[in-house]
């Protein structure tokens, strides 16, 4: 056996146990990995975090219009005379009362305005607004006008009715002066009936019912108006008992569900004229997304480069 000499023994006394475990570590890794994965790239990564101040406009300055035009069904079903007495769903116009209570209600409220619409066969009455022209108003003068104005007469012409309503929201959206104040603007629009669509001619095909209050939702969106609702609301005690009331009752519910469904909005009945309420029923609320369009950040630990 060969013993070490002096030299030999000088350097290897200068490694200590740890040095020398890891030369022979780093060999046998050079030795036993030849065929191993090569080592994967890294990516530096940092966290940056953000803080400011989000600004919008001030709600003092800007309006936050709410619009509401109610249909109302005044076809003959809904009040006559016969034998002497008055029959039908609502002889008594408590529906009218009924849109009175709202106005009163939310009329005060400088941002809410209104337009009424009567209808049976046609639409034969409805609100002007302050430059003569059909539409929205807060005038109580001209809005008791066309409720004072209330008769019941002939059929229920849904889709002559939905046109008119179509017409004025699109004039009162072509009108209005400021078009970044149609983003705070909500549309509600209340259908008040007792019956299935009928013309003279006979029942009304749904699907040219729904296309109506579909190109009617989508034309408002297009415009840019915050929100559109289309409600509808069915009267149920014009319909009895039998086979043939029960069928017609359910004619006027698929047709009412379906025109809601199409605006955004949602489907009431009411069991009876004295049942007839909208305060409790249409929510006023106007929800506003903001969408950040410009992000300016700082950097307060930059130095100086020197010149």
């Amino acid at each position: 056996m060969r013993t070490a000499t002096a030299g030999e023994m000088s350097v290897m006394a200068r490694f200590s146990p740890l040095k020398w475990i890891l030369v022979f570590t780093l060999i046998g890794a050079f030795l036993g990995c030849s065929d191993s994965t090569p080592l994967e790239h890294t990516q530096a990564r940092q966290k940056v975090s953000l803080s400011g101040t989000f600004l919008t406009e001030s709600p003092d300055e800007i309006n936050f219009p709410v619009k509401v035009l109610f249909a109302i069904d005044c076809s003959l079903s809904m009040g006559m005379t016969a034998d002497g007495a008055m029959v039908g769903s609502d002889p008594n116009f408590l529906r009218i009362a009924a849109v009175r209570n709202f106005i009163e209600e939310y009329n005060s409220n400088e941002n809410v305005s209104f337009e009424i619409m009567l209808w049976s066969n046609d639409v034969f009455s409805r609100t002007r607004n302050g430059d003569g022209d059909y539409g929205f108003t807060k005038d109580p003068d001209e809005l008791n006008r066309v409720l004072d104005g209330v008769y019941n007469d002939t059929l229920t012409d849904y889709i002559g009715t939905l046109d008119t309503i179509r017409t004025d929201i699109q004039n009162d959206i072509d009108r209005t002066e400021d078009s970044d104040n149609l983003v705070r603007t909500k549309y509600i629009v209340a259908f008040f009936s007792d019956g299935v669509s009928n013309d003279g001619s006979g029942l009304q095909d749904d699907d040219d019912i729904w296309d109506q209050v579909e190109d009617m939702y989508n034309y408002a969106i297009d415009e840019g108006v915050g929100s559109f609702a289309f409600h509808t609301f069915l009267l149920l005690s014009g319909f009895d008992d039998t086979t043939a009331g029960q069928t017609a009752l359910g004619l006027a519910t698929t047709t009412l569900t379906g025109m809601s469904e199409r605006g955004n909005g949602q489907f009431r009945t009411m069991e009876n004229a004295e049942a007839i309420d909208f305060i409790s029923i249409i929510d006023m609320r106007l929800t506003v997304e903001y969408n950040i369009k410009y992000l300016v950040a700082f950097n307060y630990n930059v130095q100086r480069g020197l010149e």
